[in-house]
């Protein structure tokens, strides 16, 4: 998922995300990557439910910080 994702494949790297969270669903770096995916792929709605999923195991500035601009 990361290769994928870093090399801005971001429907393969979802792909990935998702069968990573099938075994880890509480990974909030599996979530944040996965919502960074769908953003970028124009699922907004998507982004921001993993996002907040993320928020709700742990805040960190960086989460925080894409709900305030992507998700009110």
């Amino acid at each position: 998922g990361l290769d994928a994702y870093n090399n801005k494949i971001y429907n393969i790297a979802e792909y990935y995300y998702d069968k990573a969270l099938e075994s880890e669903p509480s990974d909030k770096e599996f979530l944040y990557r996965r919502g960074m995916c769908k953003m970028h792929l124009g699922n907004k709605t998507g982004a921001c439910d993993d996002w907040n999923k993320a928020k709700s195991l742990g805040s960190n500035s960086t989460i925080d910080a894409l709900l305030e601009k992507y998700c009110k």
